[in-house]
């Protein structure tokens, strides 16, 4: 009889463990899933930045062109590009 009630004592023991041991990796996951989300969001942020800092490059990159005079045919083209992209914001805002 000893030997049962160890044996149920022993089993019981285990699935109090592995109950702790599942509300840890729960508790796991949940930080993990908040540092992706995390994570993400400022992939997001950097994404925008980029954006924005090749925007300010080509600005740069048309107005040294022409400050030195060189490539005037560059600089069209990139203050053409400037302008269509103007344009599709102007459209957008009108919606």
């Amino acid at each position: 009889m000893r030997k049962v009630e160890a044996i149920i004592a022993s089993v019981e023991d285990k699935i109090h463990r592995l109950g702790e041991q599942k509300r840890q990796a729960l508790s796991e996951l949940d930080k993990s899933r908040q540092k992706v989300q995390a994570l993400e969001s400022r992939i997001d942020e950097l994404k925008l930045e980029v954006d924005e800092l090749q925007g300010k490059n080509k600005v740069i990159q048309v107005a040294q062109s022409l400050n030195t005079g060189e490539g005037s045919s560059d600089a069209k083209r990139r203050i053409n590009e400037l302008v269509r992209e103007i344009d599709k914001c102007i459209a957008l805002l009108n919606k």
